[in-house]
């Protein structure tokens, strides 16, 4: 192993459960962590909760690297670069070896966080492994009309839901997730034209829906239920895309919210860590 491999490799254990702390890092950290991801894989470092989490942070250094600016081919060459780096490393080294130790003591750490917030370029999720305030996994939803607060995420129920608040609510006649459709459009959307989170999700023509399976409603709160895909869908999405949440009235009108993809893939594996 050559001193620039060990030197990267180093690196990379120190950056694999850090986040990037400025713009200028976000290059080095996804090669880092893409190179202790794919040496991983080829040496089997890991037991498969702290891969999960190693592979979970290559995707959310992947995001900021995109929400930064960086070129879709960029961003992929860079974790190309790092894929072949990896090839070259000894399986056997005990360089190799104290750089898992590294990453081991850290997942020791990283498992014990009672919560963590993973922002976006637009809106967070919140994980919180306790569930305090009802939610292990929340974002707020933008855009929604004044008056009304939409949340949406892992719920008490275990279920993808969303929670809206606010006059009327009750009165919502159901709600479903559109989802940019890759089968139609196997690009990102993204118009820089349209503000926020507008601009970050499909049109209805090249979306595909999923709707809400069942709803709870009290005075002016209403809770919709979706199926466990919903949320598999939106962590497939680009993180820097949203989904549609449409609100529908007894009327058929419909009231518009935008749920930003974002680091969702490192929330969820955050969850999961033990």
């Amino acid at each position: 192993m050559d001193k620039t491999t060990l030197l990267a490799l180093g690196l990379a254990g120190a950056a694999a459960l850090t986040p990037a702390v400025a713009q200028a890092d976000v290059g080095a950290a996804l090669y880092q962590r893409a190179l202790i991801a794919s040496a991983d894989s080829r040496c089997r470092l890991f037991a498969s909760p702290v891969s999960a989490v190693v592979s979970a942070g290559v995707d959310q250094a992947r995001g900021d690297a995109l929400r930064a600016g960086a070129a879709d081919g960029a961003v992929a060459q860079l974790i190309a670069q790092a894929r072949l780096t990896a090839q070259a490393v000894d399986c056997a080294s005990p360089s190799l070896r104290l750089v898992a130790d590294r990453v081991q003591k850290a997942y020791a750490g990283y498992a014990r966080l009672p919560s963590e917030r993973f922002p976006g370029q637009f809106a967070a999720w919140r994980a919180d492994r306790q569930g305090r305030g009802g939610w292990r996994l929340v974002q707020t939803a933008q855009g929604a009309p004044t008056g009304l607060s939409v949340a949406f995420g892992l719920g008490p129920s275990g279920r993808p839901e969303a929670q809206v608040a606010g006059p009327g609510a009750d009165r919502l006649a159901g709600a479903r997730l559109l989802f940019r459709d890759e089968r139609i459009a196997a690009q990102p959307y993204i118009d820089p034209r349209a503000p926020g989170l507008a601009g970050r999700a499909a049109p209805a023509s090249v979306s595909r829906a999923v709707y809400a399976q069942d709803r709870d409603t009290e005075a002016n709160r209403a809770t919709f239920r979706f199926s466990p895909a919903a949320l598999d869908a939106l962590a497939e999405l680009d993180p820097r895309e949203a989904a549609t949440l449409e609100l529908i009235a007894p009327d058929q009108s419909v009231r518009r919210v935008f749920i930003e993809a974002g680091d969702l893939r490192a929330a969820r594996a955050f969850l999961a860590a033990r």
